[in-house]
C-alpha cells in the first residue's frame, strides 16, 4: 500500500483519461503527408500531417497503447479548433478550450487547438527575451488533460506568409475542415496581422463555420488573468498564486540527466531533470512537488538552482527528490535512463537557495525543507 501516491484526477493538474480516434486532412489543398511518430513525455503522440510549405504539423494526442492506428481508417469528422497561441494553459485558455470540447461532443466533432512551435515573439521581436510558461511538451500534455484530441502546430515564418483570406480558406476551411472555431478578442491573423475578430466572424458565417468570441476573465482581486500576470508571480515565487489563477499546477517536463550522485551522498537521492530552454526562470530555492511516476503523482522536494553549497553548477538545475519510496517504485526508478522525460508540478515555495557553511549544515536544512513540505501536504493521503 503506497499512501504517499496522488492519483491522477486527484490534484489540480490531474492529466485525463482521453479516448478517441486519429485523423488525417481531408483534400488537402497543400499536398501534405502523414508524417513519422514522434516521441511525447506520455509515451507516443502520432505526427498524423506535416507540411513544411506552410508550416503546419497535426499531432494526435489519443494514448497510443488504448488505440489502434490503421493505415487509411482515416476518421471523417470535421473540427472545432481554439485559436491562440496559448502560452501556459491558464484560466482564460481553457474556457476557449472548454467551449471547443463541449461542441464537439454535441456536435461529433474533432476537439482540436492551435499553437505555434516557437512563439511569434522569437520572429517578429528577436532581440526580445523568451520566458515561456510552457515548452511544446507541456502544452501538448495540457492539451490533452483538458480534452483536445488533436493539435495544430504552426511555425511562424511560413504561416505567416498567408495572406489572411488565403489562410482562412485554404487552411481553416479546406485542410482543417473547421465547424466551429474560438478566439479571444486579441487573435491575429495572416500577413502582417492582416486578420482580425470581425474578419474572423464574417468569414465563418460565409462559409457555415459557427465562431465564437471569448471575453477575458478576471480573477478574485479583479485583474485579468493572463500570461504576464502568471510570469510576475513565479519571478516572486508566488507559485499558489501562479497555480489558482493558472487553473493547474505548474508544470515542468525535463530531460533526465545523470548527475555526480551529490544527493545520495548526502542521504537524499535527487532525479536531475534540464530545465527547458526558453522556459520562464524561477527563483532559485526549494519547492514542494509532485513527481510523476509511471502515471502516480509522487510527494517531492524539488530544488531549482545552482547548488552553490556544493559546486556551482554552470546551468540552473532541476533537482526532485521523491520523499517516499517502496520497493515498486525503487524498481520503477531502477528502468529510468538519461534522456527520459519527467513530470514534475510545483505545488509551493518553500525557501530560497542560498550557500550554507559546511555539509552538515546542509543536510540538517534539507531535513527541515522535507519536514516542512510534508506538513504542506498532510491532508492528502494522509501524508
Amino acid at each position: 500500500m503506497v499512501e504517499h501516491t496522488l492519483g491522477k484526477g486527484e490534484v489540480a493538474s490531474s492529466i485525463l483519461a482521453l479516448g478517441s480516434t486519429s485523423s488525417l486532412p481531408n483534400n488537402s489543398f497543400y499536398g501534405g503527408q502523414q508524417a513519422d511518430i514522434v516521441p511525447s513525455t506520455g509515451g507516443v503522440l502520432r505526427s498524423i500531417y506535416k507540411e513544411a510549405q506552410i508550416g503546419i504539423e497535426i499531432v494526435s494526442l489519443i494514448d497510443s497503447e488504448s488505440q489502434v492506428f490503421v493505415t487509411g481508417s482515416e476518421d471523417k469528422r470535421d473540427r472545432a479548433i481554439a485559436l491562440g497561441m496559448f502560452d501556459g494553459l491558464h484560466l482564460g485558455h481553457q474556457s476557449l478550450v472548454k467551449e471547443v470540447v463541449d461542441y464537439s461532443d454535441k456536435n461529433n466533432l474533432i476537439p482540436s487547438a492551435m499553437t505555434f512551435r516557437v512563439p511569434p515573439i522569437h520572429w517578429l521581436s528577436p532581440e526580445t527575451e523568451i520566458e515561456l510558461l510552457t515548452s511544446l511538451d507541456e502544452r501538448l500534455e495540457l492539451f490533452k488533460s483538458f480534452g483536445i484530441e488533436q493539435v495544430i502546430i504552426f511555425d511562424f515564418p511560413e504561416i505567416s506568409k498567408l495572406e489572411a483570406k488565403d489562410y482562412f480558406n485554404n487552411v481553416l476551411n479546406d485542410l482543417l475542415r473547421a465547424k466551429f472555431l474560438v478566439s479571444g478578442n486579441n487573435h491575429f491573423f495572416g500577413k502582417n496581422k492582416q486578420g482580425n475578430i470581425d474578419m474572423l466572424s464574417i468569414w465563418a458565417i460565409q462559409n457555415g463555420i459557427k465562431y465564437k468570441l471569448i471575453e477575458p476573465i478576471e480573477d478574485a482581486n479583479g485583474n485579468l488573468i493572463s500570461s504576464s500576470l502568471i510570469r510576475k508571480f513565479l519571478k516572486e515565487a508566488k507559485i499558489r498564486e501562479a497555480n489558482q489563477i493558472s487553473g493547474h499546477n505548474f508544470l515542468i517536463v525535463g530531460e533526465l540527466m545523470n548527475g555526480k550522485k551529490l544527493g545520495r551522498k548526502l542521504g537524499f537521492p535527487t532525479l536531475n531533470l534540464k530545465y527547458p530552454k526558453d522556459k520562464v526562470s524561477l527563483k532559485f530555492g526549494v519547492y514542494g512537488a509532485l513527481t510523476e511516476i509511471d502515471g502516480e503523482l509522487l510527494l517531492s522536494a524539488a530544488n531549482y538552482g545552482i547548488r552553490p553549497t556544493v559546486g556551482v553548477n554552470p546551468e540552473p538545475l532541476l533537482e526532485s527528490h521523491l520523499l517516499f519510496l517502496d520497493e515498486e517504485y525503487i524498481n520503477k526508478l531502477e528502468k529510468l535512463k538519461e534522456g527520459d522525460k519527467l513530470k514534475v508540478y510545483l505545488i509551493d515555495f518553500i525557501r530560497a537557495e542560498r550557500k550554507f557553511n559546511s555539509i552538515e549544515e546542509l543536510k540538517a536544512e534539507i531535513q527541515q525543507d522535507c519536514k516542512q513540505i510534508r506538513n504542506v501536504f498532510s491532508g492528502l493521503h494522509g501524508v
